[in-house]
């Protein structure tokens, strides 16, 4: 990216639509702007429950967007899908807000919406489908960070910290291999400072997708409903 620039410009084949293009500027294209700017962004999604937020974070098929979308049903608000830009404001970490949709496979949405065109596709050519979801306007403060690791039959869920809860960060950082050494050397102080700041917690999913909300369940005391 040329310094100073503000606009990024796109354009599509014929065996493409303007809906693939914004898929991936929405995603892999939003993240390499962040990082060339200087901001940490995490492959995550992020919800709000009650007063507090959280983090979603996990690599592609771990569950992060299902796991959004089963919070949303359960009243919180999700606060962005797939690309999470973390901001500092008063030496507390936020999240910025993102688009009001969360991506989830057809499956998911037959396992919960009753039916896999119950939701709408993400675009023509995909087999990806959408939730419209409640955006928030500002950025929102983290309060944890959960890093779907694996599924398993049965869930578990675990603290991690120091050294072990940067690198559960690290392996979750948008656009990794875009970076240069000096912008590497920033990424791990961002991580380093985010694991440092808030509760880290590893969580091995259910192999079942019919337990999904299981998740759920178990992250609900990290970020508490509102009475």
């Amino acid at each position: 990216m040329i310094e100073g620039q503000t606009r990024i410009w796109c354009a599509w084949s014929s065996d493409s639509t303007a809906a693939d293009t914004a898929t991936y500027l929405l995603g892999p294209v939003l993240a390499y702007v962040l990082r060339l700017r200087g901001t940490l962004a995490l492959h995550a999604s992020a919800v709000a429950h009650g007063d507090r937020t959280l983090l979603i974070a996990g690599a592609p098929g771990a569950g992060k967007s299902t796991t959004a979308a089963l919070f949303a049903r359960h009243g919180a608000t999700v606060i962005t899908d797939d690309v999470a830009a973390i901001v500092w404001r008063e030496g507390a970490p936020f999240v910025m807000p993102g688009y009001p949709r969360v991506r989830l496979w057809s499956d998911v949405a037959e396992a919960f919406w009753g039916r896999a065109d119950a939701l709408p596709l993400l675009t023509p050519t995909w087999e990806k489908r959408f939730a419209e979801v409640t955006i928030v306007d500002e950025p929102q403060r983290i309060a944890a960070v959960c890093v779907i690791t694996a599924r398993e039959r049965e869930p578990q869920l675990r603290e991690v910290s120091g050294a072990g809860a940067a690198i559960a960060l690290l392996r979750h950082a948008s656009m990794t291999h875009a970076l240069d050494a000096s912008m590497r050397e920033r990424e791990l102080a961002e991580v380093a400072r985010l694991a440092s700041s808030v509760p880290v917690l590893e969580v091995v999913a259910p192999d079942d997708l019919r337990r999904a909300e299981e998740v759920v369940r178990m992250l609900t005391p990290c970020a508490p409903r509102k009475t």
